[in-house]
């Protein structure tokens, strides 16, 4: 019960972040709807958050089973964008996903340009 509601608390910030409360951010979630998927940026090298299994090709960890639980509640499918620790920053700034999850550390300088959510 409890990873339950863990899991929707953190479905809902992630929700929250994309809603933003704002016309703009609605209209995004206007796209990912008519795309039919939710673009997640993970770097896929970040064990337990977001890893990448070089044998299988297939992402695992605590984030990819919240960029899951994100995508059926907004009934769409994952698409999962490589990026890395260097170009986290500009990759979501120009729009390359949707959200980024992967374990990704506060920072001063990410926080000037990036909505964050609260640590889970």
């Amino acid at each position: 019960m409890k990873r339950a509601a863990k899991w929707g608390a953190a479905v809902m910030t992630a929700a929250l972040l994309l809603a933003g409360g704002t016309g703009a951010w609605a209209a995004h979630l206007e796209d990912i709807a008519a795309r039919g998927t939710i673009r997640i940026g993970t770097t896929g090298d970040y064990r337990p958050m977001s890893y990448k299994d070089p044998a299988t090709g297939t992402y695992e960890g605590f984030d990819t089973e919240l960029s899951q639980k994100l995508a059926d509640s907004l009934h769409v499918k994952v698409e999962y964008v490589p990026t890395t620790w260097k170009t986290l920053t500009a990759d979501t700034e120009t729009g390359k996903f949707d959200l980024a999850l992967c374990g990704i550390t506060r920072t001063f300088d990410r926080e000037r340009v990036m909505a964050m959510s609260d640590g889970y």
